[in-house]
């Protein structure tokens, strides 16, 4: 169940208002998107490539993804614009209130069924090592950073691989032991940075690690995709649809 406030309404209201004209859900779809990232599958296959053949059960134990960002349209625009560096106010507020909606209405849905709520939590650390603060650690502290210690997390001084590869080497994590962590993230694309850092958390000790992602990437020009998308993500943003189920809470 969605958790509620006064607070959360009028997110809510911001995000059916603002957001439903260009935002949309990510849905799985049987045999049409993989059931892990909501991508376009391998052709003969349940997942995309990357998440059938690159990922191992190390990294996150469960992933959520908000909606589909597609390269080309306003949802895509949106993802870029929030973190440039004249950010426009409605990119902003629009991931910062679905980080919101997401992190605090359904706080519940987060929660391990086997080790429990969230304990730490942390941003996917750009790679390499990006000069500053990202925008999206800002938007996420905002929500996160006075309900729960966040997890040392810190991209490698020294890439021990390529950055868009699957790479734990390229992630230093400490202090995480027995923890289950939050993982947030702005946008997959192949998932390789954030499944990175998940397995270098597992690496480290956690026990768990949830990841929570505002926006799947999607090239309207790869095969199946935009066909896909057409048939399939229509709908305006819902945010009382569970980040992790894909059902309404």
């Amino acid at each position: 169940m969605v958790a509620t406030s006064p607070g959360l309404t009028q997110v809510k209201t911001f995000l059916t208002q603002h957001g439903a004209g260009f935002m949309v859900n990510t849905q799985y779809v049987q045999g049409s998107s993989c059931p892990r990232c909501m991508g376009i599958p391998k052709p003969g296959f349940q997942s995309c490539y990357p998440c059938e053949f690159e990922y191992p059960g190390v990294a996150s134990d469960r992933v959520g993804i908000l909606a589909y960002g597609v390269s080309g349209h306003q949802s895509g625009a949106v993802m870029r614009a929030y973190k440039a560096s004249n950010p426009g106010t409605t990119a902003v507020e629009t991931v910062q209130f679905m980080l919101a909606y997401a992190l605090v209405g359904h706080q519940a849905c987060l929660a391990d069924p086997i080790h429990g709520a969230p304990t730490l939590w942390a941003t996917v650390p750009s790679v390499p090592v990006r000069t500053g603060i990202h925008p999206l650690h800002v938007l996420a502290h905002r929500v996160l950073g006075s309900r729960m210690p966040m997890a040392g997390l810190s991209a490698a001084p020294t890439l021990s691989g390529p950055a868009r590869s699957f790479t734990p080497g390229n992630y230093v994590a400490s202090g995480v032991a027995g923890h289950h962590v939050l993982l947030v993230e702005d946008t997959w694309t192949t998932g390789a940075h954030v499944e990175s850092a998940a397995a270098a958390l597992k690496y480290a000790g956690a026990k768990s690690v949830t990841t929570l992602v505002v926006a799947r990437w999607m090239d309207p020009n790869r095969p199946n995709t935009w066909p896909f998308l057409v048939a399939n993500a229509q709908s305006p943003y819902d945010p009382d649809i569970c980040p992790i189920t894909g059902a309404h809470c």
